[in-house]
């Protein structure tokens, strides 16, 4: 392996699924990881390069997820671009999902929510890149707001193997200048792409729309959180706030944001990020407890102190 890049592997921790989460972390990007099965194995390259991140990695069935805690603690704003090897990804982000078989690509923005899973043992290989530094080249995708595939029967899939492969082999040291050139090709096939296959820019009120959908995700913690409030950081009027999210979240304000809560409150029980189900209540943006298990009872079909009593925690 070169010493350009780091190497991490679960055979050399007595806590897999805790190192996997530092890996990834420390290794891709800050996000949320759970594992499938308690024996989980995973084996991951990673070199970093100013602001492009370059990584390979193989692992057992996992999933993992991007959601507003995260989102609120960073500045991060990347695409990913994954090459699948094996194994199959089941991407969901905003209103669109999507599958990426071997052979596939997959690009997706970091800066909203999304959720990435893995049923089988999986083989990746990824090229994070900045938004900035595309933007020339992709301005189709910049705010795509969802996954968009590539799929390995498309024409230029073989030429972004071969740029992706070259980017991401651990066993050779790429020159550094030579890596920017490389993710400028990489961006510009990219691009003719996107513009063959008819991917169109954003509309001004679905641009609009994910501004509000962002603001709203890195604040759902504020119990004070409103309508207005959010029209007014955004600068919208109210009323185009309501016809945005009927228009584009099939949705209204109030809805996204009880949904947005409890999907938040259902994470934070998973990763074990909270004592009690007042505390979770609190943390995702409810002053009453009572309310928060009653809606969430509604959503999921259980009490969260059900999760809370699985793990031997006070309800």
């Amino acid at each position: 392996m070169s010493a350009d890049w780091q190497a991490w592997n679960t055979n050399r921790s007595l806590n897999p699924i805790e190192f996997w989460l530092d890996a990834v972390r420390s290794g891709i990007m800050d996000t949320d990881f759970a594992a499938s099965e308690p024996q989980f194995e995973g084996a991951m390259y990673s070199r970093q390069h100013q602001d492009i991140r370059l990584v390979n990695f193989t692992n057992s069935p996992h999933r993992i997820f991007r959601r507003a805690p995260r989102l609120r603690r960073t500045t991060e704003d990347s695409l990913i671009l994954s090459f699948q090897w094996s194994g199959t990804a089941h991407i969901l982000q905003g209103r669109k999902e999507g599958v990426s078989r071997p052979g596939d690509f997959c690009l997706l923005d970091t800066s909203s929510a999304f959720e990435v899973a893995f049923p089988q043992h999986t083989k990746r290989s990824l090229v994070v890149m900045p938004r900035h530094a595309l933007g020339a080249r992709l301005p189709v995708v910049m705010r795509s707001f969802g996954p968009l595939f590539i799929r390995k029967e498309d024409t230029l899939a073989p030429l972004l193997k071969e740029l992706v492969v070259t980017l991401t082999n651990h066993q050779r040291s790429t020159q550094r200048q030579s890596v920017e050139t490389l993710v400028g090709a990489l961006a510009a096939v990219l691009g003719m792409h996107f513009v063959d296959a008819g991917v169109s820019v954003p509309t001004a009120t679905e641009s609009s729309f994910e501004i509000v959908k962002r603001y709203v995700d890195r604040h759902l913690a504020d119990a004070e959180l409103s309508a207005a409030q959010v029209a007014s950081a955004c600068r919208v009027s109210l009323r185009t706030l309501h016809r945005l999210f009927a228009r584009h979240g099939d949705t209204s304000f109030e809805a996204y944001l009880i949904r947005s809560r409890l999907d938040m409150a259902n994470d934070l029980l998973g990763a074990a990020a909270a004592a009690s189900v007042t505390e979770i209540a609190y943390a995702c943006g409810f002053n009453n407890p009572s309310h928060f298990t009653k809606r969430y009872t509604e959503r999921f079909g259980h009490p969260p102190s059900h999760a809370l009593k699985k793990r031997g925690l006070p309800r």
